[in-house]
């Protein structure tokens, strides 16, 4: 069975577009956004699903050296001298 509904023209552009975009056809655009009980349908982003900042860093977790263990604790006294510097360098 099939059923319409009607847009303005300006609503379908836009509805068109955002289809074309992900390469697929205005109804299925629709019919991916609706939701279905029990499950939510996944989002996507250019027809691709999109990703959390947990899939992004996923198996990325671990220690950096910086090298100087001291930085964090002379940060003021570094950017002093640094500001100092560029003050006779003549650029500040």
């Amino acid at each position: 069975m099939s059923r319409s509904i009607e847009l303005s023209d300006e609503d379908y552009a836009r509805l068109e577009h955002a289809a074309e975009v992900e390469g697929i056809t205005p109804a299925e655009w629709i019919a991916r956004r609706i939701p279905t009980w029990g499950k939510e349908p996944e989002p996507c982003l250019n027809g691709k699903p999109t990703r959390t900042m947990a899939d992004v860093l996923a198996g990325r977790v671990g220690l950096f050296d910086s090298g100087d263990g001291t930085l964090s604790e002379r940060h003021s006294e570094l950017f002093g001298d640094y500001l100092e510097e560029k003050r006779k360098a003549g650029r500040l």
